[in-house]
This record gives C-alpha cells, structure tokens and sequence, in this order.
C-alpha cells in the first residue's frame, strides 16, 4: 500500500454456479405401455396381438382349397398358399411360445432363436417362389386371364410375395453398407481388422 493511500478493503469474490436441473424423464407412450401390459401370465398385449396377426394367415389355406382348380395355368399356387401359412402359422407361434426376443424371454443367442431364423429363410424362399409364380401373370389380379381366373387366389397369393420381395430388396440394399461399417446382425462374426503394434519405448528413442 502506497503512503498517504486510504486503506481499501478486499472483499471476497463470490461465484455462483448454476447447476442444471436433471430432464425429466419421457413419459411411455399409451401405445406402448399397452403392448408391455402384461396379459396372460408373462406374455404381453403385443405378444398375443402377434400371435393373433399370424394366425390369420390361416385364411390362405382356407382359400386355397376352396380355389384348388380354379388356376389351371398356375397350378402350383395354391400349394404356395398352403406351404406359405403353414410356415407363417408355424413361426408366430414358435415365437410366441418360446417368447424369442422378449424380455424375460429367449434370448438372440439361444439354439431357440436359431431355428426361429432359419424359419425365416425359409418363408424368405417360399415367397420367392411365390413371386416368380406371380410377377409374370401380374394381369390375373383383375380375374380375367386365362391362366388364373380365381382373382381371391391370385391376390392371395400375389400380397406375400411382394412383402417378401420388398424384405430381399431392402436387405440387399442394407447389407453392403453393413459390411463396411461392421454393424447390424452377423457382424460380430466377420474377423476384426489387425491394428499395427504400438512402438517400443526404444523405437521412440530412435
């Protein structure tokens, strides 16, 4: 302090510190809170919706008998119907009784989960050979070519196998950038790249 100065009092510096109030957390939608409800022991609202909507591709059989000769020109399609259901029915209720990909349930690794899979390769073949059946007749979706006149079997047969196409499709498109990036189901299979050896402390030195 400089002679002849008037003392000055340092008062202390205060900080504040604005701490920030944790978000609250979403609130579950209604639609999903309701599908996780549970319904019948530990199956949910949405397991037994699933079942349900993969019962009903028992309608293609009914059809398909029913439509049994009424496609002398497609004769195979309904036996695709028959094959196509069964496999469907089949799954959904695999799934369903296994609870395969549910929490609580079978988990992705499981020998379960693996046949549940190759289920799924098959419907994926299945709905191919619908699709090369279908594709070139597309004009029998009005019920009036010769080579299927039963319009309620060719559509029958015809909404599968444009479902299965758009998956293949969509899974080609899919599975290259996969590659690259290593992501998605599989991947962790692929051998991971070697990475160069960190140097030694004499390599440094040098």
């Amino acid at each position: 302090m400089l002679p002849g100065s008037a003392p000055t009092t340092e008062q202390p510096v205060q900080l504040s510190v604005e701490t920030e109030e944790p978000a609250e957390a979403a609130e579950p939608d209604a639609c999903d809170t309701w599908m996780a409800t549970p319904l019948c022991g530990a199956y949910t609202n949405g397991e037994v919706m699933n079942l349900i909507l993969g019962l009903a591709s028992g309608a293609m059989i009914a059809i398909a008998i029913q439509s049994w000769n009424d496609c002398p020109g497609i004769s195979d399609l309904p036996v695709f119907c028959v094959i196509f259901a069964v496999i469907n029915i089949s799954l959904n209720i695999w799934k369903f009784v296994f609870r395969i990909n549910q929490p609580g349930g079978t988990g992705k690794d499981s020998p379960l989960s693996a046949i549940h899979n190759c289920g799924n390769m098959m419907m994926l073949g299945v709905g191919i050979w619908g699709a090369v059946r279908t594709f070139p007749n597309i004009e029998c979706i009005a019920g009036d070519c010769t080579q299927c006149p039963s319009q309620d079997l060719f559509i029958t047969s015809l909404i599968p196998s444009v479902i299965i196409v758009v998956v293949v499709v969509g899974l080609c498109l899919l599975l290259p950038p996969a590659i690259i990036c290593s992501v998605g189901p599989g991947m962790s299979m692929l051998p991971a790249p070697e990475k160069a050896p960190a140097p030694t402390a004499s390599q440094l030195h040098d």
